[in-house]
């Protein structure tokens, strides 16, 4: 009895490995391969439940016009697939494919990849198609190394895609990657539980998504819903609209928009379209978008960004003063950013329900050139002062360039005028700078000419340094240039008090160098060197110097310390601006104390993220001396970036007071209000 028992189990488990194993169809595979058939199904390969991978790609690669993925006992489970152009890759209704477990070790593998394709379409049956991976897995260190683009599925380099009826879940990056694009269609799908985006299009071209979802994402940042962000500055976002689709419970924004490296003089004008979609929910924020250009200062994004009947809302409170829509443009960019009809319903957060900063990235004092209308913007739950906020980082106090109406909680209708835009945020801060060339520069260096350690404070990217010396002295200056990711070395340049400019050496990263030369003349040496990176000090020299900054605004990157700045006697007036950054994806602030000659504090802001203007009193002015400005860590926010600007007093600023230039008496100071621009090349 216990042998006939013993076979039937044999029979029964031979029965049940024959029943999840679909047998190989040669003639239809024939049949693919002679054109005979138009249509296959995925199992004429074969079915494996605990590999497909090959059998897959054997039938994506008959090249098939349309390929169906059908139905077995079990998910078909795989490692990394691409796709081919002119193929329909149909998943029957409720069908998965799963990325293997233990496979896609590669920081970058796929689960299905449409690369160099064109003419490609996905499409689910029924309730959809299903392409699942494994995100708890790809998180633990123990198991993989850390990623952000293991996504399930990709479409780079291809024309005329069609994607519909889908679910991406649980990948390791983005649920659907998009870059480098032209044509792209997407409906009806859910991209939920993703580790960095549930959706990312990084270039692209005609792209239509609708009726879709995307939610949940969780697990490296961005972590929002979409996130529309070019790497290169020639890398284009052209008629992209997104049409009633929901962006919910993401970690950080419902919709991201983050242009930062874009161009529009490489990659043309932006166009982004939002219509009848909802943002909700979301960790950080419903709708988020900046266009700050840190790798390409000065240069133009051109475009339009519209909202279109879309409604943001929330019920739970974000990070510190967050707004639930926030829009923030470059100064010198012209954006034309249109809320039509929007609705939002700040839920228990204090911040206003739409913020509009207009950023001064260290560059000329400008007005806004971006327009931002805003055409009935709907609030559910707050009034209409709370409605809109404004933050200017131009110090124009320019006004013209928003322009609508708000509807408050209780219908009552508000225009945005002048009078309402300067409630809300808007103030004009005047500039004061005056001709001081004609005096003369005086400052002490070390008795006996031995190198002396200066306090530490670092400079990004474009740093210019003054040293003072006598006429035939053997200067000596040095420099450290702290490595950050990839650094590179950098030329130094010696400019001497007559103008001429020569190179005197090569500033390597990780190293503290010096440099020696012979002054020819009596007065003022300049150095600059523009680094690739972040982190340049002046440590140590056997003469007076210190650091100059831009002509206009000096930009530091988590920089703290005290710097010295010299004001004439008799100064009519003079100013100093600070401001953090505002619309990033934290905000960064610094804390600013600054005293005057005789040590006393006349102003300190524990956060200045916004931005401030310090104007001296005329009887502070004219007295003259030594002031002290310092930076430290802020109350709140975190210290990272932040610009200051020092008006109408001399440029030259000192890291010790004994060390700190002043103009003497050669000449004599101008009185009044002469605007006059105030840099190194003055002296």
């Amino acid at each position: 009895m216990r042998k006939k028992q013993m076979l039937l189990a044999g029979i029964v488990a031979g029965m049940t490995l024959f029943s999840v194993h679909a047998a190989v169809d040669q003639a239809k595979i024939d049949a693919v391969a002679k054109g005979e058939l138009k249509e296959a199904k995925a199992s004429y390969w074969g079915f494996d439940p605990q590999d497909s991978t090959k059998i897959l790609q054997a039938a994506i690669n008959s090249k098939v016009p349309r390929l169906i993925i059908d139905k077995q006992a079990s998910p078909w489970i795989s490692e990394p697939l691409r796709g081919v152009s002119d193929q329909t890759i149909v998943f029957e209704d409720g069908v998965e494919l799963q990325a293997k477990r233990g496979s896609f070790k590669d920081k970058a593998d796929t689960l299905l990849s449409l690369r160099n394709v064109e003419n490609s379409r996905l499409i689910g049956l029924g309730k959809g198609g299903i392409l699942r991976m494994h995100k708890k897995d790809y998180q633990n260190p123990k198991l993989y190394e850390r990623s952000e683009w293991r996504y399930t599925l990709c479409i780079r380099d291809a024309k005329n895609i069609h994607v519909e009826n889908m679910k991406f879940l649980s990948s390791g990056g983005d649920g659907i990657y998009i870059g480098t694009v032209d044509g792209v269609t997407v409906k009806k799908v859910v991209c939920d539980d993703n580790h960095r985006q549930g959706m990312s299009i990084i270039c692209g071209k005609n792209i239509l998504v609708e009726d879709s979802e995307f939610i949940n994402t969780k697990g490296t940042s961005p972590a929002s819903g979409v996130d529309l962000e070019p790497n290169w500055a020639g890398q284009p976002l052209q008629n992209i609209v997104f049409r009633n689709c929901r962006f919910a419970n993401n970690d950080r924004w419902g919709i991201l928009m983050a242009p930062s490296r874009f161009n529009s003089d490489k990659g043309g004008e932006m166009s982004i379209r939002f219509e009848n979609c909802v943002a909700e929910n979301n960790k950080e924020g419903e709708i988020y978008g900046f266009t700050r250009a840190i790798y390409q200062t000065g240069e133009p994004v051109v475009g339009k960004i519209e909202f279109i009947n879309c409604t943001a809302k929330n019920d739970r409170k974000y990070g510190y003063l967050r707004p639930a829509v926030e829009m923030g443009l470059d100064v010198h960019h012209e954006m034309n950013i249109v809320f039509k009809n929007l609705t939002i319903q700040r839920g228990p957060n204090r911040a206003k329900a739409l913020r509009i900063v207009f950023n001064n990235p260290r560059e000329e004092n400008v007005k806004p050139a971006s327009t931002v209308e805003i055409d009935n913007l709907k609030l559910l739950d707050c009034a209409a002062g709370d409605g809109l906020g404004v933050i200017d980082c131009s110090f124009s106090g320019q006004t013209e360039n928003i322009t609508g109406s708000i509807v408050d909680r209780n219908g009552r209708k508000t225009e945005i005028d002048e009078k309402f835009l300067k409630r809300a945020g808007i103030k004009a801060q005047p500039e004061f700078s005056y001709d001081y060339s004609d005096r003369a520069v005086k400052v002490s260096g070390p008795a006996d000419g031995k190198m002396e350690k200066y306090p530490e404070f670092p400079l990004p990217q474009e740093a210019k340094f003054w040293l003072y010396a006598q006429a035939g002295q053997d200067v000596e200056v040095a420099f450290k240039f702290i490595k950050i990711r990839r650094s590179e070395p950098a030329a130094v340049f010696l400019t001497s008090p007559s103008g001429e400019r020569k190179r005197i050496g090569t500033l390597k990263p990780g190293e503290e160098q010096t440099f020696k030369f012979k002054a020819d003349a009596a007065g003022i040496y300049k150095i600059d060197m523009a680094v690739t990176d972040l982190r340049v000090i002046l440590s140590a020299a056997n003469v007076a110097a210190g650091i100059i900054p831009r002509d206009i605004a000096q930009w530091v990157n988590n920089s703290t310390g005290t710097l010295y700045f010299y004001v004439p006697v008799g100064a009519p007036e003079f100013a100093v601006r600070v401001w953090g950054l505002v619309f990033s994806m934290r905000e960064q602030a610094v804390k600013v104390t600054i005293s005057n000659p005789s040590g006393k504090v006349v102003f300190r802001n524990n956060t200045v993220a916004e931005g401030i203007q310090y104007t001296a009193p005329e009887s502070e002015a004219k007295k003259g001396g030594i002031w002290k400005i310092t930076f430290d860590k802020p109350a709140k926010f975190r210290l990272g970036e932040y610009n200051f600007r020092i008006m109408g007093a001399s440029p030259y600023l000192g890291l010790r007071p004994d060390r700190t230039p002043v103009l003497g008496e050669a000449g004599k100071a101008e009185s009044g209000n002469k605007k006059h621009e105030v840099s190194p090349d003055d002296f």
